[in-house]
């Protein structure tokens, strides 16, 4: 059986400028700081609570750097209480 995962984008801001990253597109790299929609911790707790209830046990964040969203000591505490795999270039 594979279990599924559910991919979530907390913000497409970033303060950094990774080659090849979709956020540069946007024009969210570097420095950029203003416009697009972030997710609140509401938002958060919504999806997680919708990812549980699709029997969803992976949750994987990608996107901008999730912590330059003013709402990143939320996310920090759920990662806390869970197993965090990262992956850098």
């Amino acid at each position: 059986m594979v279990h599924p995962i559910m991919i979530m984008s907390t913000t497409n801001r970033c303060n950094l400028n990774c080659k090849g990253c979709f956020a540069s597109t946007l024009g969210n790299s570097g420095r950029a700081t203003y416009g697009k929609r972030t997710m609140d911790s509401e938002d958060w707790d919504k999806v997680i609570d919708k990812g549980r209830g699709l029997r969803v046990f992976t949750f994987l964040v990608a996107g901008g750097e999730s912590f330059v969203n003013p709402h990143g000591s939320h996310f920090l505490e759920w990662f806390v209480s869970s197993v965090i795999l990262s992956f850098r270039q």
